[in-house]
C-alpha cells in the first residue's frame, strides 16, 4: 500500500501550508481559539483563501474548485487545524456538496461560487432538544403553503447560528411518514423575520446557540432536492462531517514535546520522567494511526468505494486521542495549566486549559462516541442492531 500523496496533492499541501504560515495571524488564531465564532480577521482569511482558489480543491473547476482528489479536502482541514485557523465545515463539507448534488441550477448559481470564494458562512440546523445523535427524530415543522413553507420549532447546539449568513435547515414536512422519510432540507436566510437566537456556552467557554422559529417563511425555491427526501441527503453529508482531522492535535502534541524537552523542575527536565516519555510515545503512535484512519476515508471517496463505518471509526478514534492528549498536557504542566494568557508565568500555549475542557465536547458533536461504536458494530461487524 502506498501512503504517499500524489505530486498534485503534495503541491497543494505545500501551497496551503505556505499560505497559512503567512496569513494565519495571531489575530486569526485568537478569534478561533476564543470559541466565539468567526470574527473579521477569520472572515478576511477565508476570503483570501477563496481568492487563491484554496477552499474547495476537490470541487469541479466549473464550481470554483480545482478538480483535485478528495484527499485534498483532508489536507486543507488538517493544515487549517494545525495552524489554529477556522475551517468552514458547514459550507465546504455540508451545504456546498448538498447544493452541488441535489440543488436546483438557480441554487447552484447563487451559492456555490460564493461558498468557494469564502464569502458565505452556513450553520447546520440538525440538532434539537429531543433529536441529538438521533437526528431523524427531529420535530421542527415546515408546513407547505404552495409558494412557501412556514417553519415553527426549536433547534439547539447550532454553533454557527449567531454569525452565519444561512442555515442548512432540516425540518419535518410529513409528520405521518416514518421518521426517516418525512424530512426536508432548506436553505434559510438568517435575516428572515421570526428567528430568535439565544446563546449557550460550554464549560470551555465555546459559544453555541438555541434557535427558535416562529412562523418563519421560507420561499419554495429554497427547498433542496425533493420534499421528504432530506434524510438521504443528510446521511451522505454526515460522512463528510465525521471525517475529521487530527491537525490541531498534532499541533498540540508538537507544542507539548517542545515544552517538556526544555522545561525543568528541580534541575531535571520534564521529559526525563519515565511516565511522561511513555505517554508521549503512545500519543505519537495514536496520532499516526488516527491520521491514516482519516485519510482512509479520503481514499475510499477518491476510489468511489462505499463508506459504511470508516468515517465513524476515524471520528471515534480522533475523539479518544483528543481526550488522552489534553489529559497528558494537564498532568505534565500541573498547576501551571490553570494560568491564562495574561499571566507572566505562562510558558506553554495558554489555550491548553480551554482545549482540555473542550476535548469532552468532541466526543459528543457530529454523533456521540456511543453512536459511532453502534455504527461500527452494526455496519462494520455485522452485529444485530437489537
Amino acid at each position: 500500500m502506498d501512503f504517499r500523496f500524489t505530486p498534485e496533492e503534495e503541491a497543494y499541501q505545500k501551497e496551503v501550508r505556505e499560505f497559512l504560515d503567512k496569513e494565519c495571524t495571531k489575530e486569526v488564531i485568537h478569534e478561533h481559539e476564543s470559541g466565539q465564532g468567526l470574527g473579521p480577521h477569520s472572515r478576511a482569511l477565508l476570503r483570501k483563501m477563496g481568492d487563491a482558489n484554496l477552499l474547495a480543491p476537490a470541487w469541479p473547476k466549473e464550481y470554483g474548485g480545482r478538480g483535485l482528489s478528495p484527499v485534498t479536502r483532508f489536507i486543507l482541514s488538517e493544515q487549517l487545524a494545525y495552524h489554529h485557523g477556522p475551517y468552514p465545515l458547514s459550507c465546504i463539507e455540508v451545504a456546498g456538496p448538498g447544493i452541488r448534488h441535489f440543488g436546483t441550477e438557480d441554487q447552484k448559481k447563487e451559492f456555490i461560487g460564493r461558498i468557494a470564494k469564502g464569502e458565505l458562512e452556513f450553520a447546520t440546523g440538525y440538532s434539537e432538544p429531543d433529536a441529538g445523535s438521533d437526528v431523524a427524530s427531529l420535530k421542527v415543522r415546515a408546513v407547505d403553503h404552495g409558494d412557501k413553507f412556514i417553519v415553527n420549532g426549536q433547534k439547539i447546539f447550532n454553533t454557527h447560528a449567531h454569525y452565519a449568513d444561512y442555515m442548512w435547515l432540516a425540518t419535518r414536512t410529513d409528520p405521518a411518514a416514518p421518521k426517516h422519510k418525512g424530512i426536508s432540507l432548506f436553505i434559510l436566510d438568517m435575516k428572515t423575520p421570526g428567528i430568535e437566537i439565544r446563546p449557550l456556552y460550554t464549560m470551555a467557554g465555546v459559544r453555541t446557540n438555541e434557535v427558535f422559529f416562529d412562523n418563519v417563511e421560507i420561499p419554495r425555491n429554497r427547498l433542496v432536492g425533493e420534499k421528504n427526501k432530506g434524510w438521504d441527503y443528510i446521511v451522505g453529508a454526515l460522512n463528510y462531517e465525521r471525517g475529521g482531522t487530527v491537525g490541531d492535535l498534532q499541533a498540540g502534541f508538537d507544542e507539548l514535546v517542545e515544552y517538556v524537552s526544555k522545561a525543568k523542575a528541580e534541575g531535571k527536565l520534564y521529559c526525563d520522567e519515565k511516565w511522561l516519555s511513555e505517554e508521549l510515545a503512545q500519543l505519537a503512535t495514536e496520532l499516526r494511526i488516527g491520521r491514516w484512519l482519516i485519510y482512509r476515508v479520503a481514499y475510499l471517496q477518491d476510489t468511489g468505494k462505499p463508506l459504511t463505518y470508516e468515517a465513524s471509526l476515524g471520528k471515534l478514534y480522533a475523539s479518544q486521542i483528543r481526550l488522552h492528549l489534553f489529559n497528558v498536557v494537564m498532568q505534565s504542566i500541573g498547576l501551571y495549566g490553570q494560568l491564562r494568557d495574561w499571566s507572566n508565568y505562562v510558558d506553554l500555549d495558554p489555550s491548553m486549559l480551554p482545549r482540555y475542557f473542550d476535548s469532552v465536547r468532541w466526543s459528543i458533536i457530529a454523533g456521540t462516541s456511543e453512536i459511532q461504536r453502534n455504527i461500527m458494530a452494526t455496519r462494520g461487524l455485522g452485529l444485530p442492531s437489537k
